[in-house]
């Protein structure tokens, strides 16, 4: 059974930041389906784009990936290359 407190929370939040009136459904989600309402999936609507999420280094560039994980797969070898040239004096931890 889901609770509806991570919404309360973030209700609170949400109140604090806004001059909108905030509500928070009883039962939440499951109470919707069951009401016979729609759901969306993935990320619609946002205010504002997301950027809390790991993106790879080509993401949102016009680079094209197998350009930048030639680069990337360059910039892992230099692990190996310290590994075998001795005369930089950096030990190589794992």
């Amino acid at each position: 059974m889901s609770s509806s407190l991570l919404a309360r929370f973030a209700a609170l939040d949400l109140q604090a930041l806004t001059q909108t009136p905030v509500y928070v459904l009883d039962r939440g989600t499951a109470r919707w389906i069951a009401a016979g309402k729609a759901l969306e999936s993935r990320e619609t609507r946002l205010v504002v784009a997301r950027t809390d999420r790991y993106r790879r280094p080509y993401e949102g560039t016009d680079n094209p990936r197998e350009a930048m994980q030639g680069y990337l797969d360059w910039e892992f070898g230099w692990i190996a290359q310290l590994e075998r040239d001795g005369t930089h004096g950096f030990r190589v931890s794992s």
